[in-house]
């Protein structure tokens, strides 16, 4: 996969990876996506974003947001 520049649309990086897990102290989740930022970089050169807190409300939302949207993607 490529990131994706045409006619000034929003830059597209392709997740390469990620690291996840329950924050027991604080009742939530961390999420840090890995993503290519050139469209020569091979997954082992992923670059780490931040780490992310979601509630668990919020992760299993985008939980089952992403598995609708997969679904529907699978179709094109």
């Amino acid at each position: 996969m490529m990131i994706i520049r045409k006619n000034n649309e929003t830059p597209l990086f392709p997740i390469a990876g990620w690291r996840i897990g329950p924050i027991p102290s604080k009742g939530a989740v961390m999420f840090e996506p890995h993503y290519l930022a050139k469209p020569s970089d091979t997954p082992e050169q992923a670059r780490k974003d931040r780490p992310y807190v979601l509630t668990p409300a919020q992760a299993q939302e985008l939980g089952e947001k992403l598995m609708e949207v997969a679904r529907k993607a699978r179709t094109f």
